[in-house]
C-alpha cells in the first residue's frame, strides 16, 4: 500500500509540474505576442516623461540610471502611467546633442506587456526645430524599411514626446522621438 500511495503522489507532482511548465510557456508565448503587436502597430504613442533633465544632460557620461515617471497615451485615447529607470546611451549623440538618446529600463513596471519589453532605446532629435524633427523621422522611415528587407534589423514605435523636468528649470522638449528595439 505505502508503494502505491508514493507512486501516486509522484505521478501527482509531476502531473502538476507539467501543468506548471504548460502554463509558464504558455504565459511566455503570450507575452511575445504581445511585444510583437507592440511593434506591429502603427499608431504613434504620445509619451510624456518627467525626470531630472539636469542630471540626464549634465551628467550624460556615467550612464547611471535614474528614475523617470512616464505616461503613455495609446491611441484609443487610455493612458497608463509607471515610474520607470532611464539612462543616456549612445556616443557621437551624447557629446553632439541638446539632450543625449537614452534607454528607458521597463523590467520594474507595474504592466507586464511593458516589463516583457525589458529596455528600448528611445531616439530623439539632436536639436530643437523642424529640420531635426524632419531629420528623426527620416531615420525612423529608414529602420521601417530595413525591416522590410530583414527580420534581422531592430525594430521601432513612432513617439510624441514630452520630456520635462519636474522643477521646471530646463526647458522641456516635445517633438517626434521613437522606441528603437534593443540589442
Amino acid at each position: 500500500f505505502s508503494h502505491f500511495c508514493r507512486k501516486r503522489t509522484i505521478i501527482l507532482i509531476g502531473g502538476m509540474l507539467a501543468g506548471l511548465l504548460l502554463c509558464t510557456t504558455a504565459s511566455a508565448q503570450g507575452l511575445e505576442e504581445k511585444v510583437e503587436k507592440f511593434f506591429q502597430t502603427e499608431d504613434i504613442i504620445d509619451l510624456r516623461i518627467s525626470t531630472d533633465l539636469h542630471l540626464l544632460s549634465h551628467e550624460r557620461k556615467k550612464e547611471k540610471y535614474q528614475p523617470a515617471y512616464c505616461t503613455f497615451k495609446w491611441s484609443d485615447g487610455t493612458t497608463a502611467s509607471d515610474t520607470l529607470a532611464i539612462k543616456p546611451r549612445g556616443y557621437n549623440r551624447m557629446e553632439q546633442c541638446v539632450f543625449p538618446p537614452f534607454t528607458v529600463n521597463f523590467k520594474k513596471s507595474k504592466d507586464s506587456v511593458r516589463r516583457s519589453l525589458e529596455t528600448l532605446k528611445i531616439v530623439i532629435p539632436c536639436s530643437r526645430g523642424p529640420v531635426s524633427e524632419q531629420l528623426i523621422l527620416r531615420e525612423f522611415l529608414v529602420y521601417k524599411m530595413y525591416n522590410l528587407l530583414t527580420e534581422k534589423s531592430f525594430r521601432t514605435r513612432l513617439l510624441r514626446i514630452e520630456i520635462s523636468d519636474p522643477d521646471g528649470k530646463i526647458k522641456s522638449f516635445t517633438g517626434y522621438a521613437f522606441f528603437l528595439e534593443d540589442e
